[in-house]
């Protein structure tokens, strides 16, 4: 994880793959939805971590899942992570 303020979110914004999920620290989803238009990455869908959590992907529609930098995850986290990477691959 590198420290904040480095540009590493605009980064993986702007490295993202068209119509990715990405993921961020919080449920406050202002500043990355704000900080992807600016980008120009209006395809990207911002979400929280709930999204991963509370398994909200079932049923979505994603090329790929991108977690900022700075978020926190557990094992069972990372568990479903994959899963929800495997299911999205799959649509």
């Amino acid at each position: 994880m590198r420290a904040r303020g480095t540009g590493e979110t605009t980064r993986q914004m702007k490295e993202a793959p068209k119509e990715a999920m990405f993921v961020w620290g919080s449920e406050a989803v202002t500043y990355p939805t704000r900080l992807a238009r600016m980008l120009g990455r209006t395809d990207l869908r911002i979400v929280g971590p709930s999204w991963i959590t509370e398994y909200r992907w079932k049923g979505d529609r994603y090329s790929a899942i991108v977690l900022d930098h700075a978020s926190r995850w557990t094992e069972e986290d990372f568990a479903d992570i994959d899963l929800a990477q495997a299911l999205g691959e799959q649509q």
